[in-house]
């Protein structure tokens, strides 16, 4: 038998060299599969700890899916209140204050918790005292205690009771803190809830600053909290519900609490609940109403979120409103009508906005659309951004909505169409985009219609015909494209219509002729080609036309003499050819004429002398036109005269050499020869007058006129 361990170590061998030479090929090496966690348990399952101090070992065991514990596996411990108790990472617990909390263990995606329960007793005031000690101490720091106006015994090794303000039981516990108008400054630390038996706070009336802590929650026996005049911000906790025993709560004249208030203060009942000069709401619910009629005896400031106020506030803090120029009353208990800008009705609605020049910035909040009997809005000459909220158009009531240079984008609101009884809308001089909805046409009583000097594209639709309200209707300084629609001239009560700087093409509708109330007609600037519609001279009440720096041509329609009201004819830079008609010079009214830069020929007719109030007579860069300046030129009292680019000459005499030396403004031509037939030498004009060279710009003249937007012109 002594043959077979020799065997069994031959038989070894040979299975080393073989798996040997197999890892040689494949040196690969599979581990076995890790158990994959499906539960965990901790122990104890509660946890009753007897005082403040005490601790407990928890252990957390790890099960796979055959229910068998994975020794390796290690867990995270963390604790929902470490003001009651903490967990160390090695699943320590220690009793911080009295109370209850949740333990929780996880592992991956999975968790187990338990319930620790921390009791006092008498054997523990000392360790009740540290802690609260601890939490004044932090208090202090917080807020800036070295500052305080009195700090009396404070951060010192005296009892509680000799700490101003600070008030205990028998027990050693503080029991009220009153630091009411001592200068504290900053914010309300976490352990303010370390102090158990708490019954009265009051701090009223210094500087704290940021949110309430939800550890507010954790002082079970308070029955007074009063956090007014301070400058605290954000909304009351909703562990603020937790507080069974809680009468009097005090957050008045802290402006910036705002919002509504949670939903687990209807479990409590107030004597006292006073939150006037703040921004905190109700909830409009019924269960809020039945609660702020019977749950609190005396209420100081309570409004509902959907209140007009709340709307207000809502639009204060969008719009900048601690940076305003004037914000005279806002946010203060005095009736929403006395805050700067805002006019009430009867019944107390709000009924107008008038904020105009006033540092506004931010974005206009679609909630203003909760103002139901709003009928002016005038945020003109402010900073707001972002862009014209189509909530708007669920104003009945609205009647003028004027947002006039801002910084106001997107494109304008289709719903704005909805807005039955709107009568004037400007928003001009914003940077507004996108084109003119043709929903705007079913805006029926808009009699000022204003978008000019934005970015707006496309073209303009023919469905703003259908605007029979419409008296101005400014369309200019933008990128419009496409042809003028004819069913404008469908707009029988149009009295201003300014649509130049544009990039409009096609020809001059005739149908403008029917535009009989029109006193302003500005199309200058743009790329409108063919014939100037003879038709135009139904245009009775014309004041003022602008045609120029466009492409028309043909000649200028004699007809345009039966404009007898018409004070300002503007066409220089076009391609308008034939001679000027002498009946101009039954135009009356005319004061200023330019005709400059065309290719106008012929004469310039004896009757534009009758022009009596004419100021300014412009005809600069016409090469064909040819002769003498007529006499009857002598009785004009001219502001300018240009001629330069022409064929027309100034007779020869001291007459008009004294008439040309009245002329502010008098540029080109030369002397004709004594016949009035044949050009002389310009060396023989005299001295006395001056003759400028030729400036290219017509509107170097000057702005007159007193519309919306008249640009350079005379």
């Amino acid at each position: 038998m002594q043959y077979l361990p020799r065997f069994a170590l031959c038989v070894f061998m040979f299975l080393v060299l073989t798996v040997t030479a197999v890892c040689g090929k494949d040196n690969t090496i599979t581990d076995p599969t890790d158990p994959t966690p499906t539960r965990i348990a901790i122990s104890p399952t509660n946890v009753s700890l007897a005082s403040v101090g005490e601790t407990i070992q928890l252990v957390a065991s790890v099960y796979d899916e055959n229910d068998e514990v994975i020794p390796t596996v290690g867990v995270t411990w963390s604790s929902n209140d470490a003001l009651i108790a903490t967990v160390s990472n090695a699943g320590v617990v220690t009793a911080m204050s009295v109370g209850t909390a949740r333990i929780t263990a996880s592992v991956q995606s999975l968790s187990a918790e338990i319930t620790v329960t921390v009791a006092s007793s008498v054997a523990d005031t000392t360790l009740v005292v540290d802690t609260e000690s601890a939490a004044l101490m932090s208090l202090y720091e917080s807020t800036d205690g070295d500052n305080w106006r009195v700090q009396s015994n404070w951060m010192s090794n005296k009892p509680l009771s000799a700490w101003f303000g600070v008030t205990v039981n028998g027990e050693g516990s503080v029991v009220e803190l009153d630091l009411s108008e001592n200068n504290l400054a900053g914010p309300l630390p976490d352990d303010i809830g370390r102090l158990a038996s708490l019954r009265r706070l009051v701090l009223r009336q210094n500087g704290l600053t940021g949110e309430i802590p939800s550890t507010i929650g954790q002082l079970a026996e308070l029955r007074e909290l009063d956090l007014s005049h301070n400058l605290l911000s954000g909304n009351i906790p909703e562990s603020i519900g937790q507080l069974g025993y809680l009468a009097a709560l005090f957050v008045d004249n802290n402006k910036e609490l705002v919002g509504p208030l949670p939903r687990s203060m209807l479990k409590l009942t107030f004597r006292i609940f006073w939150t006037v000069n703040t921004q905190l709401c109700t909830p409009g619910d019924e269960a809020f109403n039945e609660w702020s009629i019977n749950a609190i005896a005396n209420e100081w400031g309570l409004f509902s979120c959907a209140s007009e106020r709340s709307t207000l506030v809502t639009f204060y803090y969008r719009t900048g409103g601690p940076d305003w120029t004037n914000n005279q009353n806002w946010l203060s208990s005095a009736p929403i009508g006395d805050w700067y800008g805002i006019e009430t009705d009867d019944t107390g609605s709000v009924k107008s906005i008038v904020l105009e020049d006033n540092n506004l910035h931010g974005e206009i909040p679609p909630e203003l659309a909760a103002l139901s009997s709003l009928r002016v809005l005038l945020l003109n000459f402010n900073e707001l951004t972002g862009p014209i909220p189509g909530e708007l158009s669920d104003l009945d009531e609205l009647r003028t909505i004027e947002l006039i240079s801002n910084s106001l984008s997107g494109s304008l609101p289709p719903e704005l169409g909805l807005m039955s009884n709107l009568q004037d809308f400007a928003v001009y001089e914003n940077e507004l985009t996108g084109s003119i909805p043709p929903s705007i046409g079913q805006m029926k009583n808009v009699r000022w219609f204003s978008v000019s000097r934005n970015r707006l594209t496309g073209s303009i639709p023919p469905e703003l015909g259908s605007m029979t309200s419409l008296s101005r209707l400014y369309l200019h300084g933008n990128e419009l494209t496409g042809e003028i629609p004819g069913a404008l001239g469908q707009l029988s009560e149009l009295t201003i219509f300014e649509l130049h700087d544009n990039r409009i093409s096609g020809s001059i509708p005739p149908e403008f002729g029917q535009l009989a109330k029109v006193t302003s007609l500005l199309l200058s600037g743009n790329e409108l080609s063919g014939a100037i519609p003879s038709e135009l001279s139904g245009m009775k009440d014309l004041r003022t036309l602008w045609m120029d720096n466009n492409q028309l041509s043909g000649p200028i329609p004699p007809e345009l003499a039966e404009l007898h009201n018409l004070r300002v004819l503007w066409l220089y830079g076009n391609q308008l050819s034939g001679s000027i008609p002498p009946e101009l010079g039954s135009m009356a009214n005319l004061i200023r004429v330019s005709l400059s830069s065309n290719r106008l020929s012929g004469t310039i007719p004896e009757e534009i002398g009758d022009l009596a109030n004419m100021e300014v007579f412009l005809v600069r860069d016409n090469m064909e036109l040819t002769g003498s300046l007529p006499r009857s030129f002598l009785q004009l009292d001219l502001a300018a005269l240009w001629l330069s680019g022409t064929g027309v000459c100034v007779p020869m005499g001291s007459d008009y050499s004294n008439w040309l030396a009245t002329i502010d403004d008098f540029r080109g031509g030369v002397r004709c020869q004594l016949d009035n037939q044949h050009v002389a030498n310009s060396s023989i004009v005299p001295s006395a007058v001056s003759w400028p060279d030729i400036d290219t710009e017509e509107g170097s003249l000057g702005g007159w006129l007193n519309d919306e937007y008249a640009g350079d012109r005379w």
